[in-house]
């Protein structure tokens, strides 16, 4: 125990503000349709990785969520997507599945028509075969076991980082106006920025990204809720600006 609080004085760092770039959404069907074109003499099919993209884009699922999700976790009847681990890639070790990356990143979210028929024919190409893979969900009790993971590399392998390169690069780069270095990540932001900017409340976007706490979301978005001031100003005018009250002054 010390008697004194070394906190105290400490000014904490301004937080950055950092220009990210949004796609529009003709420049998401374009990176989908990108993995649809015939590949390099001698390269394998990216066809596989199509859906990856929607995935992103229309649910905000992160990278390694999306390379996780086996075929139990899709409910195409009620339309919703369970996010129950993520599949993380060590330097130097095999893939394996381990917990979301926060407590509240374990979540359900909600799959619109577009995301629900990207899956569904990625299925019908593609149906999920039994993967062996260590999984670490439970820390104290790992196994490994046979998962029906959704995507796989085109051998069949669960996916990893240095397989997935080099055909995300090449959609990129096949998409006009998307700048070189653009990540996957950033469908997740457009996922965000598109619910955001339709309305909805910072909890809302907080739950949909399995962000911890709602100061993160704030900080990451703070500048995309520009249109929620106008809505402000609007209420507070229309309340403030009609006949005034019998005997007000």
């Amino acid at each position: 125990m010390i008697g004194r609080s070394p906190c105290i004085g400490i000014r904490l760092p301004e937080i950055e503000r950092v220009e990210r770039f949004i796609p529009t959404p003709d420049q998401v069907h374009a990176l989908a349709d990108a993995f649809s074109v015939k590949p390099d003499p001698g390269k394998p099919s990216r066809e596989r990785y199509r859906a990856l993209v929607y995935v992103a884009a229309g649910s905000g699922l992160r990278q390694g969520e999306a390379w996780g999700l086996e075929l139990e976790h899709v409910d195409f009847l009620r339309r919703e997507i369970r996010i129950v681990q993520q599949l993380v890639t060590p330097a130097g070790k095999s893939p394996r599945l381990a917990p979301p990356k926060t407590a509240t990143s374990r979540r359900t979210v909600e799959m619109g028509q577009v995301v629900a028929k990207a899956l569904a024919r990625h299925i019908e190409l593609f149906p999920p075969v039994d993967v062996e893979i260590l999984d670490e969900t439970n820390p104290r009790k790992p196994v490994t076991r046979q998962a029906k993971l959704l995507f796989t590399s085109g051998r069949g392998n669960p996916m990893q980082r240095t397989g997935w390169a080099y055909p995300w690069k090449k959609a990129v780069e096949a998409v006009d106006g998307v700048p070189e270095g653009f990540g996957y990540h950033g469908l997740r932001h457009y996922f965000a920025t598109l619910l955001i900017h339709g309305g909805a409340s910072v909890k809302t976007v907080q739950m949909a990204l399995g962000h911890a706490t709602p100061i993160i979301t704030l900080n990451t978005y703070a500048g995309e809720w520009p249109e929620a001031i106008d809505r402000t100003r609007n209420l507070v005018d229309a309340a403030l600006s009609g006949p005034r009250l019998a005997g007000s002054r």
